[in-house]
């Protein structure tokens, strides 16, 4: 068996003795020293910063929120670093309250689509078309208004729903146009990464479009796992 004992005072850890009776604990205490290498590193620490006046606070908020982060130097560990975890602005659902700029921009991209006739009525075949035959019979007494006003997104008009819909299409090879939504005008996206050709192609489609963009690192869908893309008109 291994042991190590600590003495502790408040300049820190003052002296780390181990010991052990047989060959097999020779060998566990060199693990135990091992695995407390950084942990007593961070015990010394602690133990000086709080007679020094330096504790963290316990007043800290939801909105200071502060994590030990592993540090990794190129594959060589180093003390853990206490940071404040920076969270964004969530955007709402992409069919939400779709900002008129962006419909207009998805009419340039599609401009063949027919627009004047989205916002008209669909049959009773067209909007049964693609139902389970449980969901036909239950509305087989439903009228045909009703039967559209079922069809319709519940946030925003056909229109939009039409410009969404061709946009997600558009970009669904690329991988900037992730976890999007809307904050305020501003569309707001949150990937986990992209290449160098989903950069190109979305500067190729703001500069047609008129738009423009920003990337930031502060995100509010996977802090720390995601960056944050704002596009708006130019």
């Amino acid at each position: 068996m291994a042991t190590l004992q600590i003495e502790l005072s408040k300049q820190g850890v003052n002296n780390v003795r181990g010991g052990s009776d047989t060959v097999s604990g020779s060998e566990e205490l060199g693990e135990l020293i091992k695995a407390s290498a950084l942990p007593l590193r961070l015990l010394n620490d602690a133990v000086v910063d709080h007679f020094n006046g330096k504790a963290p606070s316990e007043d800290t908020t939801a909105d200071e929120s502060e994590v030990w982060a592993l540090t990794n130097i190129d594959g060589e560990l180093d003390l853990p670093r206490k940071i404040k975890v920076q969270t964004g602005v969530l955007p709402r659902d992409s069919f939400d309250d779709v900002p008129t700029w962006f419909v207009d921009g998805v009419k340039k991209l599609f401009p063949d689509y027919g627009w004047d006739g989205v916002s008209k009525s669909l049959s009773r075949e067209q909007l049964l078309a693609y139902q389970t035959p449980e969901y036909i019979k239950k509305h087989e007494k439903t009228s045909v208004e009703q039967l559209n006003e079922f069809h319709r997104a519940p946030y925003c008009d056909e229109v939009e729903e039409a410009a969404v819909s061709l946009f997600c299409s558009h970009v669904s090879s690329n991988r900037l146009i992730d976890n999007w939504g809307w904050v305020g005008e501003c569309l707001v996206a949150e990937p986990y990464g992209g290449t160098m050709e989903n950069l190109k192609d979305l500067i190729t489609a703001c500069e047609q479009l008129g738009w423009t963009f920003s990337v930031l690192g502060v995100s509010g869908h996977f802090p720390s796992a995601t960056i944050r893309i704002e596009i708006r008109p130019s």
